[in-house]
């Protein structure tokens, strides 16, 4: 089971995302400040807080090495404490692991429709306090029929009552079920993920397998609780396999130092001359390949320069037309446009089977024709691999090259989705630009994106165009 698509409410400047599905390459376009780094902010939110400590709440918003979110005020929408904040995860039950096969059987005994499980975590910050509060948790199937809905007893000060709960499937008041879900509430320990117990106290439930923690509860109760852990499988796999390349890469170094053991995200592509030196040969030979492909010319040299080999140079060299050795340079003397794309083909190309790679603006330095080739060095990481790609870019090289590639019949238009985020009167919105088999949009460009190039050259409106000089000297 893994997370297909998620969804965002309240969060930043949207009230509601609505789906955003992770395919092999997701791209997110839009002008600039209308939301779209929400969207990856959300996700690394997420990953962040999947082992938060239980006194700091369900999420961590700032962590040593990796990122400072603020705290809860800064990222709900309007800044409005009061309001709570939502997050949708679509998980397909279709993993042969244990907790995931035990979900999808659950999914089939409660008689759900599908595959597909939808979820949704609703969280508040109860007046006064610092620490947010799970408070409503939502399941439904792939039909959208309510599997389970549990909502918490409001939340004021200290005090404490029943959750309520509902669903289409059974009757949690039902005579047989009234004590043990009257009983019952969700809550979170480490981490942002819902487990359940009961209200006083007396028991938790945290393994499903564990038969001195369930066995007194009736069948029902035991699919859901399957349902649960599949769920947080789902959503721990997907999220701490994420991957994350900010808009602005470290300056190459004179000599990279790789002992001891990598820590945190590597935000500015800190790691990659480390991910050089753990790679597969095989691998390395297809960045060598791209980046002679593309035109760059070059190959990687890594050169250690002491006895342990903990101090490297990073060397690139220039290749004829038969593959062999000009003269190599040092990466500091290359082009600035190839040291801020290094970290960029590495990460992707390198990246551990089953990663989610967030990557802001790979087209930063590099010349149109570059841009392009992004579109096949995306392709090339994601084929085969179960590699997922969510890209925020402005890049009309890059989407032109794959629409080229679907036209060729080298991709299908499924593996792609471009997400188009509009922002009017403060509120954030995704729209979702569908493509045909011949690599054509088939709903048109919000605000007339990408249409710079036919004004700039067709249209004659201004008449006075600012700084014009007429004068003659």
């Amino acid at each position: 089971m893994t997370v297909e698509a998620f969804r965002m409410q309240n969060f930043m400047g949207f009230e509601d995302s609505g789906w955003i599905e992770l395919r092999p390459i997701t791209l997110l376009f839009g002008r600039n400040s209308v939301g779209k780094s929400a969207i990856l902010r959300a996700l690394l939110l997420l990953r962040q807080s999947l082992n938060s400590p239980p006194d700091k709440g369900p999420f961590l918003f700032i962590k040593d090495n990796e990122f400072d979110f603020g705290d809860f005020r800064d990222l709900v929408r309007g800044h409005r404490t009061e309001r709570s904040v939502s997050f949708w995860f679509q998980c397909r039950l279709e993993d042969q692991k244990n907790d995931r096969w035990r979900a999808k059987y659950a999914l089939q005994e409660l008689g759900a429709y599908g595959e597909v499980m939808r979820v949704r975590l609703t969280y508040r910050q109860p007046p006064q306090k610092k620490v947010q509060k799970l408070c409503a948790i939502d399941l439904y199937d792939q039909s959208g029929s309510l599997i389970l809905q549990a909502t918490a007893p409001a939340l004021s000060g200290a005090e404490r009552g029943a959750w309520v709960f509902s669903s289409e499937f059974f009757d949690p008041y039902a005579e047989i079920n009234r004590d043990l879900w009257s009983s019952l509430e969700f809550f979170t320990s480490s981490g942002f993920l819902p487990w359940i117990r009961a209200i006083d106290g007396s028991l938790a439930i945290s393994d499903p397998d564990d038969p001195n923690a369930a066995s007194a509860f009736d069948e029902i109760f035991h699919q859901l609780l399957h349902l649960l852990g599949g769920f947080r499988a789902s959503v721990s796999t997907t999220l701490g396999s994420l991957e994350y390349l900010g808009p602005l890469r470290e300056e190459p170094q004179r000599f990279y130092y790789v002992s001891g053991q990598a820590s945190g995200l590597a935000q500015r592509g800190r790691h990659f001359v480390r991910s050089l030196l753990n790679a597969d040969p095989a691998l390395i030979s297809n960045v060598d390949n791209w980046l002679n492909d593309s035109g760059f010319g070059v190959r990687l040299e890594l050169k250690p320069l002491d006895g342990k080999q903990t101090l490297y140079e990073l060397r690139l060299a220039e290749t004829g037309r038969f593959g062999d050795k000009r003269f190599s340079a040092g990466i500091r003397e290359v082009g600035f446009g190839l040291s801020q794309a290094l970290p960029v083909i590495v990460q992707t190309m390198l990246a551990p089977e089953g990663s989610t790679i967030l990557i802001e603006q790979p087209e930063l330095h590099l010349h149109p024709g570059a841009q392009a080739e992004l579109g096949d060095l995306f392709m090339r990481a994601t084929a085969g691999r179960g590699i997922r790609l969510l890209v925020e870019t402005h890049s009309e090289h890059l989407i032109l090259r794959l629409q080229r590639r679907i036209r060729m019949g080298a991709l299908v238009p499924d593996v792609i989705n471009v997400s188009f985020v509009t922002k009017n009167a403060g509120l954030s919105t995704c729209h979702h630009l569908r493509l045909d088999r011949e690599g054509d949009f088939i709903d048109e460009w919000p605000e007339g994106f990408f249409n710079e190039r036919f004004s700039e050259i067709f249209e004659t409106g201004d008449r006075n165009p600012p700084g014009l000089n007429r004068s003659r000297m």
